[in-house]
C-alpha cells in the first residue's frame, strides 16, 4: 500500500492538504514517504490517520518545512509522543485527537511558531496526562485545548502564554485547582473549564480583563472568589451543573456587560440570586434549570429586566399562570423555552405574551381539548413566528389552522403518524420539521406539493 501511495504523490503535487495513513510510517518507510512529500511545495496541512507504527520518533518530518498544520487522529496504542513532531519548526497548528499519548514532553518548546495546540485523549480509556512546564515557552500560542484526559494540575508556567486567547480544559475529572498564574493571561478572552473537579477558582481570575466568555459547567466549587466581579468585559457565563454553588458573589450585578447567563445549581439561594440577576443591566439571555422538588417562582420585579430577549426555564414545580403573568411585563422578551416543564393546563395568561416571536413547549400530558385550546391561543399572538413542539405532542388538532402567521414549525420526533389536512392551509409556513414522526412517504410528498414554498425536513 505504501508503494501505491508513493506512486500517486506526483499526481497530487498541487494539493494543499493530504491524508496519510500513519500505519504507513513504519521505521523503514518514513524517509521514503517524507522524500515524496518534500516535493509538494504547496502542501500546508498534513493529516495522519491512525498510528500503530512502532517506536519511530518521526524526526524526518522536520524536512517538511512547508507544512503549517499537522493533525493526528487516533494514535492507537502508542504511549509516547514521537519527539519528531516537535521538530517541524514552521508548524502553526498541532492537533492530536483520540490519543493514547501520556506526556506532552519538554520538546514542545521547539515549536516557536505554534499558534494552536489541541490535545484530546482517548474517550474509551482515559489516561493520566503529564504536561511539561515547557508548554509555557510558546510565545505565539493563541489557542490551547486539552480534553478527555486525567490531569491533576496545569504547570505554573501557563501564565507565560502572553498571547493566549482561548483556553479549554474539558473532561479532566482530576483537575481540582488551577494555578494563580492563570490571572497572568492578559489576552485571554475565552475560558472553558467544563466537567472538571475544580473546588475553587484562583483569586487572580479577576485579572482577566479581556475575558468575554467563561464556561464553568460541571465543577465542584461552593463559591466564586470576590475578584470574579472584576471581569468587566464578561458577556457570556455558564454555571450549569455547578450543584454545590451556594450563592453568587457579592457585587455580581457589577458584571455590567454580561449578556448571557446559564445557571443550574441545586444548592443555590435562588431568592437572593434572582435579585442579583435582575440587577444585571444588559442581560439578554437567561437559562435557569432547577431539578429539585421546591416550587419555583420569579420575583415581582422581574419586569425590570428591560433587555431580556431569551428565557429558558426547566423546573419541577411552578404556578404557570403566575409565571406567565410576571414575564408578560418583560418589554423585550421574544423567545420563551418551557420545554423542560410539562404543561398540565392552559392558562388564559398565554394571551398576554403579545411580543413573543418564538416559543418551545412540552405538552405530552395535555388532554386533546387542551391541545386544541393551546393552538387557538398561539394563533392569537401577533408576533409569533416560530413554534417548537419537538418530542412533545401525539396529535395535531384541526385548530392548527389558527397558526396563519407561523413561519417555522418543529414537530420532530413526535409520535404523529399522520398530519391533518388543515396543515395545507398555513400560507406563511416556510420551514416544517417532521423528522422521526413516522409520516408515510406518500403523505410527505403530497405535503411538499401542497406547500411549494415550505422547506419540509423529513
Amino acid at each position: 500500500m505504501l508503494e501505491e501511495l508513493l506512486i500517486q504523490l506526483p499526481l497530487l503535487e498541487g494539493r494543499t492538504s493530504l491524508d496519510i495513513p500513519a500505519d504507513f510510517m513504519e521505521e523503514h518507510a518514513v524517509s521514503l514517504l517524507v522524500e515524496g512529500l518534500r516535493d509538494m511545495p504547496q502542501l500546508r496541512e498534513l493529516r495522519l490517520l491512525n498510528g500503530r507504527m512502532g517506536r519511530n520518533d518521526l524526526s524526518d518530518l522536520a524536512q517538511l518545512e512547508q507544512v503549517r498544520v499537522l493533525k493526528w487522529l487516533n494514535t492507537g496504542e502508542r504511549k509516547r509522543t514521537p519527539v519528531g513532531l516537535f521538530k517541524m519548526k514552521n508548524l502553526q497548528s498541532l492537533e492530536i485527537r483520540q490519543s493514547d499519548f501520556r506526556i506532552i514532553p519538554d520538546e514542545i518548546e521547539q515549536l516557536l511558531n505554534l499558534r494552536q495546540f489541541r490535545f484530546q485523549g482517548n474517550q474509551t480509556g482515559r489516561l493520566i496526562l503529564e504536561i511539561s512546564e515547557c508548554l509555557g515557552n510558546l510565545p505565539l500560542l493563541e489557542t490551547l485545548e486539552i480534553s478527555n484526559v486525567y490531569i491533576d494540575q496545569l504547570p505554573d508556567t501557563i501564565g507565560q502564554l502572553k498571547n493566549l486567547r482561548k483556553l479549554t480544559l474539558y473532561n479532566g475529572e482530576r483537575l481540582y485547582r488551577l494555578p494563580e498564574t492563570l490571572g497572568d493571561l492578559e489576552q485571554l478572552d475565552t475560558l472553558e473549564l467544563v466537567n472538571n473537579a475544580l473546588h475553587e477558582l484562583p483569586a487572580s481570575i479577576g485579572n482577566l480583563k479581556n475575558l468575554v466568555a467563561l464556561d464553568l459547567t460541571d465543577n465542584a466549587f461552593e463559591e466564586l472568589p470576590e475578584s470574579f466581579c472584576q471581569l468587566e468585559k464578561l458577556e457570556k457565563l455558564s454555571l450549569d451543573a455547578c450543584r454545590r454553588l451556594k450563592e453568587l458573589p457579592e457585587g455580581f450585578e457589577q458584571l455590567k456587560n454580561l449578556k448571557s447567563l446559564k445557571i443550574n445549581n441545586e444548592a443555590l439561594d435562588y431568592d437572593k440570586a434572582l435579585q442579583q440577576i435582575i440587577a444585571l443591566p444588559n442581560l439578554e439571555v437567561l437559562e435557569i434549570l432547577r431539578f429539585d422538588d421546591e416550587p419555583f417562582s420569579l420575583p415581582e420585579n422581574v419586569e425590570e429586566m428591560a433587555v431580556l430577549k431569551w428565557l429558558k426555564l426547566k423546573v419541577g414545580k411552578m404556578d404557570l399562570a403566575d409565571f406567565i403573568q410576571k414575564i408578560s411585563g418583560l418589554p423585550a422578551l421574544a423567545y420563551l423555552d418551557l420545554h423542560g416543564f410539562d404543561l398540565k393546563e392552559m392558562p388564559q395568561e398565554f394571551l398576554k405574551l403579545q411580543r413573543l416571536e418564538s416559543i418551545r413547549l412540552s405538552m405530552s400530558e395535555l388532554e386533546e381539548h387542551s391541545v386544541a385550546k393551546l393552538f387557538v391561543m398561539l394563533g392569537q399572538l401577533p408576533a409569533l413566528k416560530r413554534i417548537n413542539l419537538s418530542r412533545s405532542i401525539k396529535h395535531l388538532p384541526r385548530e392548527i389552522t389558527f397558526l396563519q402567521s407561523i413561519e417555522n414549525l418543529d414537530l420532530s420526533y413526535c409520535a404523529l403518524g399522520a398530519l391533518p389536512k388543515e396543515i395545507f392551509q398555513l400560507p406563511a409556513l416556510r420551514f416544517l420539521n417532521i423528522r422521526g414522526c413516522g409520516i408515510p412517504a406518500a403523505e410527505i410528498q403530497q405535503l411538499k406539493i401542497a406547500l411549494p414554498n415550505c422547506n419540509v425536513l423529513d
